[in-house]
């Protein structure tokens, strides 16, 4: 048993920068495309790999309580730098010259390494993913949060580290404070300031909608993987944020965050409307999607509000396409043309267009600009002839 022990760590030992180094190494990608997912997938196979023979060789450690009050010690100084920042007698000469979250999780880490099976290591890793939480890494924070459930499934704390790291990752996407629904420009109703980690964050809720339970963690990390990728803007991509919504709400039509999804599914429609000349089509299913937000906002002042902020949005844009094309219409043919026109084929046809779209805009918000301009041009229109119905002459 012992040599078996001894050939077992050896080959842990020797596998361990791999492990590490294929997770470094997938941190730069885009988090969204299929290879890089098939990549992601491959690399955690490897890391269950490692993780087995880990367990294999944790059942068979003997520890010692020297072992073990080493590595508490580890953890001890690593948890009083991230707290208080003060220097430790464990850390070398060159500690100094990082920041106080960067020299806690490597003393957490190095603690790991040197007694990776004692009665701590769990709290290691932890305390390492706790200081790239609070330094914003989110690529080391997946990469050891992945080790954690893999080495270590039945760590007692392991709820509390991921709604820790989920919350990173809210703070690092902000996704709130990227919404501009005053923006004139629809592809700026969401701002993009930098994305650098938009695909860590990605892959961080990926893994969370998988393995976090079904209450917190994963319903708020598939919000925020639909928001990645609507955040991305590429048709492909919101076609996809569009899908994870429904499913969103198919899996979870009861939960606290089923507003916020509705609202964020019309901003997946907003962000696609191309302005007054093209189509209203993404602004009609927009504003359906916010009626389902009405209903789901239950009243709630704080919500409703947020509602009639959208709708008005929504409203406006429509009232400009709808005003353009009411103009477009009454500016088509001039009427001296109608003498080369067939009968119905007129100004009077052009006109009743232009009228249709003038009307429309005024019911909807008469008080608007747009509605007040429309009622304006509808008053200085040539008079509307009367409908005349004829009819086939009777036969005797």
């Amino acid at each position: 048993m012992p040599r078996l022990f001894l050939i077992l760590l050896q080959v842990l030992l020797l596998a361990w920068p791999m492990v590490i180094g294929a997770f470094d190494a997938q941190t730069n990608a885009a988090g969204t495309d299929p290879d890089d997912q098939e990549e992601d997938i491959k690399n955690i196979a490897k890391v269950q790999e490692e993780a087995a023979l880990y367990r294999l060789a944790k059942d068979s450690f003997v520890s010692s309580p020297d072992y073990d009050a080493r590595a508490a010690e580890f953890l001890r100084q690593a948890r009083v730098l991230l707290e208080t920042g003060q220097k430790q007698s464990l850390e070398g000469w060159y500690y100094g010259l990082f920041s106080d979250h960067r020299r806690a999780r490597w003393l957490a880490m190095d603690g790991f390494k040197d007694c990776p099976y004692s009665a701590a290591a769990g709290d290691l890793l932890a305390t390492a993913i706790e200081a790239f939480s609070r330094s914003g890494d989110i690529a080391g924070i997946y990469r050891h949060l992945v080790m954690l459930w893999y080495y270590l499934p039945d760590y007692p704390h392991l709820q509390a580290v991921m709604e820790s790291a989920q919350a990173a990752g809210e703070r690092a996407q902000n996704f709130e404070s990227a919404i501009n629904l005053e923006a004139e420009n629809p592809a700026d109703v969401i701002r993009v300031d930098g994305d650098s980690m938009l695909g860590e964050v990605i892959r961080l809720y990926r893994f969370h909608a998988l393995h976090g339970d079904r209450e917190t963690v994963a319903p708020r990390a598939a919000l925020g993987m639909a928001r990645g990728l609507m955040h991305i803007k590429s048709s492909r991509d919101i076609w996809i944020a569009r899908r994870e919504y429904e499913r969103f709400l198919d899996a979870y039509p009861s939960h606290p965050l089923t507003f916020n999804a509705l609202c964020e599914q019309a901003l997946c429609y907003l962000i696609t409307y191309q302005g007054k000349d093209y189509d209203v089509g993404v602004l009609s299913s927009a504003a359906a999607v916010i009626n389902q937000a009405e209903v789901e906002a239950r009243g709630d002042l704080g919500k409703l509000r947020k509602v009639e902020a959208y709708r008005k949005r929504i409203r406006s844009w429509h009232q400009d396409r709808d005003l353009a094309v009411a103009r477009w219409y009454a500016d088509r043919i001039p009427p001296w043309l109608a003498i080369i026109m067939r009968p119905g084929e007129g100004p009077d046809a052009w006109n009743r267009g232009a009228r249709s779209y003038y009307r429309a805009v005024a019911k909807r918000d008469s008080t608007s600009t747009q509605g007040r301009a429309a009622a304006l041009e509808l008053d200085r229109m040539p008079p509307e002839p009367p409908d005349v119905l004829t009819l086939p002459p009777i036969r005797k």
